[in-house]
C-alpha cells in the first residue's frame, strides 16, 4: 500500500483518491462515434 502511494505521488504529485479514473471504460469513444456517424445506433454506448 505504501509503495503504491509513493509511486502515485512521484507520478502525479499527490496521494489523493483517484476515483475518477476507476470504473468501466466506454466501449466506443465519442470521437470514434462521430466518425462512424449514423450507421451506429445510439444505445450502443
Amino acid at each position: 500500500m505504501v509503495k503504491k502511494l509513493l509511486q502515485q505521488r512521484s507520478r502525479t504529485g499527490d496521494i489523493a483518491h483517484r476515483h475518477r479514473f476507476s470504473g468501466r471504460k466506454a466501449k466506443i469513444l465519442p470521437e470514434y462515434r462521430e466518425r462512424l456517424g449514423p450507421s451506429l445506433p445510439r444505445n450502443q454506448i
